[in-house]
Parts: C-alpha cells; sequence; structure tokens
C-alpha cells in the first residue's frame, strides 16, 4: 500500500500548493506507517476542500484533518527510563485497538506497566533488542502481569514465543513492527523498525555504537550491521538502548554527520576505533 504520507504529499499539491507538508509532518508526533483506507481519505478530503474555499480555512481544515488521521491509527512510541546504567525501555501501543508492546522492560518494568495501565493499553508482546541482562531484567513480570508473548531471537534467548528473524513482521492494532537483525553487539542482536522509526537497542546509540569487546561480539558483523542501516532514509529516526548521548534521539542524517564509527571509511579504521578506545 502506498504510504499515506505520500498520499497527503499528492494531496497537497493537487488542491494547495502553498501548504508544506514537512513542516506539517515535522510537528506532529513520530509516526508508523498508517493502515487506514487511502481512499476514503482522498474523497473525505475532496469532498470537505470543495466545500471549504477560502484559504485560511481551507489551511486550517488541512491541519486539522491530517492530525486526526494520524491521531488515530499511527502506532505510538513512548521512550521511558529504565534504570541506574542510562537504559531506555519503549512502549508502543495503537491508539485506536489500546493493543501495545514493550521493548527491553530493563530493571523498571513497573514503569512500563504503569504507563501501559494510564492509557487503557493492553500488553501483547514483549520485545527483546538481545539477550543482556540490564535489558531483559525486567521481563518475568511483564509477562506474569501482562500475558504477553515473549519476541527475541533464539541466538540470544532461548525458546522465546515468538522467534525473531530477518525481515520478520510483527502486527501491533492497526501497525506493524519489523525485525531487522543486526549481529554484533550480540549474535542476536535485533532492530526493531516502524516505518521510519527503528528502536535500536545496543547496535546503535546517539552518537555511538554497542561494544564489541563482550562475550559473544563480533566487531566485523557489528561493521557489517551499521553499513546496512546506513541505506536506511536519513530521516529515520533512532531511539536507542541507552541514554549515551547529547539527546534522547536522533535521526540517521544526524548520525552520518556526527558519529565517528559511521564515518570510519573501512572495517580496519572501524575495528581500530571500536575495540582501542
Amino acid at each position: 500500500m502506498t504510504d499515506l504520507y505520500c498520499q497527503f504529499c499528492w494531496i497537497f499539491n493537487l488542491f494547495f500548493k502553498t501548504v508544506d507538508v514537512d513542516v506539517i509532518v515535522s510537528r506532529s508526533m513520530h509516526f508508523s506507517k498508517l493502515h487506514c483506507s487511502s481512499r476514503s481519505a482522498v474523497v473525505v478530503y475532496s469532498f470537505a476542500s470543495t466545500i471549504v474555499q477560502s484559504k485560511f480555512w481551507t489551511q486550517l481544515f488541512t491541519y486539522t484533518f491530517l492530525l486526526g488521521i494520524l491521531a488515530i491509527d499511527m502506532l505510538q512510541i513512548i521512550q521511558i527510563e529504565a534504570s541506574e546504567m542510562d537504559n531506555f525501555s519503549y512502549l508502543i501501543y495503537c491508539p485506536e485497538t489500546l493493543q501495545g508492546a514493550t521493548v527491553d522492560p530493563s530493571m523498571r518494568p513497573e514503569r512500563v506497566l504503569q504507563k501501559a495501565a494510564e492509557l487503557g493499553v493492553k500488553l501483547r508482546l514483549l520485545l527483546n533488542t538481545h539477550g543482556h541482562q540490564d535489558h531483559t531484567a525486567g521481563n518475568e513480570l511483564i509477562l506474569k502481569s501482562s500475558g504477553a508473548k515473549l519476541a527475541a531471537h533464539p541466538d540470544d534467548l532461548p525458546n522465546p514465543d515468538i522467534p525473531l528473524t530477518e525481515g520478520l513482521k510483527l502486527e501491533l492494532g492497526n501497525g506493524i513492527i519489523e525485525v531487522i537483525h543486526t549481529p554484533g553487539h550480540t549474535p542476536g542482536s535485533v532492530i526493531f523498525k516502524i516505518d521510519n522509526q527503528i528502536i535500536t537497542g545496543d547496535t546503535l546509540f546517539v552518537s555511538r555504537c554497542g561494544r564489541a569487546d563482550l562475550p559473544g561480539s563480533d566487531v566485523v558483523a557489528l561493521y557489517e550491521s551499521l553499513q546496512r542501516l546506513k541505506k536506511l532514509p536519513g530521516e529515520t529516526r533512532i531511539y536507542p538502548g541507552h541514554d549515551y548521548g547529547p539527546t534522547v534521539t536522533s535521526t540517521l542524517d544526524w548520525e552520518l554527520k556526527n558519529n565517528d564509527y559511521f564515518k570510519c571509511p573501512n572495517l580496519q579504521s572501524f575495528t581500530k576505533l571500536r575495540l582501542e578506545t
């Protein structure tokens, strides 16, 4: 299905060339691919545009229409501080169906449960980016409290309810969470992609990357995983596993310009930087 963002761009170009779509979207919350009817969106918008002729009222309606549709169908991501080790946990949920997932409940799983309860969200999935204890310590409480299914890569966590593999797509309400296998920090490290957003665990931080000197780590695999991430769109929003950078999130464009590990020209220079500093 054509991404609804592109459909909005087409609509705006057709009817109101003065509207800056990028500005509108950048001022809204980060969103995932939408799964409402594209035809119904175009029909409703076209009908309303024939009624509302004033430029001011047309643009006002544009904002209201766009934000209203996004609020109904997008997957929301909430970042939660989770430990004294600067871990981040995440709550992902669909505001229409109130189905949710948590990523790496870490050492403060009660914070995830509290936020889910506040929003009326039912946790369906517990997703782990990798198997290190600072990311999985809260698994047991989440699983017992919510009945969620554990989804992890079997190279890190044996016998999960849902074994994660490259390219696997998990349905959550009206949204999709896609799995990207990124070995290196651990053999079973994965990233969760929600349209133009990625939850990166310990593979990629803001301005840094994961360690490759731990048991099970592989510096060559980590380098290759980061090279793959470079191919994602520059506007991809990055949600890291730890608060190690100058900001709590960033974009791939920012990382390409500021992250020394992304700027390494070859494996040799990456290995030297990662293992010797």
